[in-house]
């Protein structure tokens, strides 16, 4: 536990910088509330709706590869790249504690869009958009983040490691390693946090340490959950570089895509035998 209280700490103290930064800048007149240049419309978010819900319909159609006794025996760490061995390292005891560290800075990530949207917005009609970004985002996240699990259907690092229990070896998700969920969506509620924070209440002559802070801020709570779902050995350094990636690329884009300069997205999906992806083409 006392992981929990150093990761309290560390927030507390990034919070802090940051607050304190925002009052001097407000002495400067550099951190004032700007215009709202998001709207919603109908063919981008159609788009994204729909994208979002064909991934999540997609896991209906992908078949996941369960372990059992035989498979699991046939693990081999030998068959991994170097980098994705660093789980072996730890223990079935501290891995417990860092599950809890994990879970706890992904529950902290969802605090940040929450408290940056009763910061920014006033406005019924801007509050209904905020929202309805968010969702779109956060569904469409997770969902590309479940439909790979389904599709990659990877190890975790645990299934390896013979000082855990069988039964522990072969639970229920033991094959969901790749990407990092928790990571993807602390990366994404951060990001897109941060975006939004500075296209409202940054100007452009706003301190550059101030904008620093704010995306620091963004980027250290996914890499720390990142790093804690390594630690816990229930990802590999791969699994949340990829989660981090995705969460983090759709944070930015989707508020990017409702900014009146973004005329609007052509997405088309892309299916084949060998592979799963889409085709996205930004109007502008």
């Amino acid at each position: 536990m006392r992981y929990i209280a150093l990761l309290f700490l560390l927030t507390c103290t990034i919070n802090n910088q940051i607050i304190a930064q925002v009052d001097s800048s407000h002495a400067n007149n550099q951190f004032t509330a700007s215009p709202f240049t998001f709207n919603l419309n109908l063919k981008t978010d159609l788009i994204i709706s729909g994208t979002a819900g064909l991934s999540w319909g997609g896991t209906l159609f992908t078949t996941h590869q369960p372990l059992n006794i035989t498979s699991l025996a046939a693990l081999d760490t030998n068959n991994l790249i170097p980098l994705d061995r660093y789980p072996f390292s730890v223990d079935s005891a501290e891995a417990a504690d860092w599950v809890i560290i994990s879970d706890v800075a992904n529950l902290a990530s969802f605090g940040a869009p929450l408290v940056v949207g009763l910061l920014l917005l006033s406005e019924k009609n801007e509050a209904l958009t905020y929202a309805v970004m968010y969702a779109e985002g956060f569904t469409l996240t997770y969902g590309v983040t479940q439909l790979l699990k389904e599709a990659v259907s990877r190890p975790r690092p645990y299934a390896y490691q013979d000082n855990y229990p069988i039964e522990y070896r072969l639970s229920k998700d033991e094959w969901a390693s790749f990407p990092s969920a928790h990571t993807s969506s602390a990366a994404f509620n951060c990001f897109f946090a941060a975006y939004m924070l500075d296209k409202m209440l940054l100007d452009k002559q706003a301190d550059e340490k101030l904008r620093i802070a704010i995306w620091a801020a963004a980027a250290a709570l996914p890499a720390y959950t990142g790093f804690a779902r390594v630690s816990a050995a229930r990802h590999f350094p791969t699994d949340v570089a990829a989660g981090y990636v995705l969460g983090a690329g759709l944070g930015l884009l989707i508020p990017y895509l409702h900014e009146h300069k973004a005329q609007g997205i052509a997405m088309t999906p892309l299916f084949s035998n060998e592979y799963l992806g889409a085709s996205i083409v930004i109007q502008r």
